[in-house]
């Protein structure tokens, strides 16, 4: 086995990591897909998001706005919690936090 070789089984084996890592989180946000309560704070966050967004770019307080979305993420923190999950749990679990397990650094290398 010669150095090639080796490098082609490193990064396979890196991919692989990188696709269970993805694939355990689709699983979980699956799960959740299915919980009413999780879609609807999902999607009273995704509306603040925007109402923010519009009121930003016409200048005008959105600190309602920012209260109001810190409650509703708090919410979902808790309803998470709730149902044996975190936020974290939401994102891949990547064994390589510096290259997200792609074996390849931002940078190029």
């Amino acid at each position: 086995m010669d150095i090639t070789d080796i490098k082609k089984q490193i990064l396979k084996t890196i991919e692989r990591d990188n696709q269970q890592a993805i694939q355990q989180c689709e699983q979980i946000k699956q799960k959740l897909s299915k919980n009413s309560d999780y879609i609807n704070l999902c999607n009273k966050i995704a509306s603040i998001t925007i109402e923010k967004a519009k009121s930003s770019i016409k200048g005008l307080d959105i600190t309602n706005l920012e209260r109001e979305e810190c409650i509703l993420k708090q919410d979902l923190d808790n309803l998470l919690h709730s149902l044996g999950y975190s936020a974290q749990d939401l994102k891949p679990r990547f064994k390589c936090t510096q290259c997200n397990d792609t074996g390849i650094l931002d940078n190029g290398e």
